[in-house]
């Protein structure tokens, strides 16, 4: 099985990733990912997001202030 870990920039999600391997809890060929560059590079790049439900979405949370610098398409920002 594959799990795709993510966050705002793929730093939190890195880390988090090191934090369950470090667990030993995992089941066998258990194979962990996580998304380079994170959300935003994601939607800054113009791929195709969804929301939980599936639905696809055109915008993304920008976290906070801070963080939500680093999108470029900031029309399309939400949240804050």
């Amino acid at each position: 099985k594959r799990a795709v870990f993510y966050c705002s920039v793929g730093v939190r999600s890195a880390k988090l990733i090191e934090r369950v391997k470090s667990h030993n809890s995992l089941p066998p060929k258990t194979d962990l990912r996580n998304l380079e560059g994170g959300i935003f590079c994601s939607h800054n790049e113009e791929r195709a997001l969804v929301d939980p439900a599936g639905r696809p979405v055109d915008t993304v949370h920008q976290f906070d202030p801070y963080w939500g610098r680093l999108i470029s398409r900031q029309h399309l920002v939400v949240g804050g």
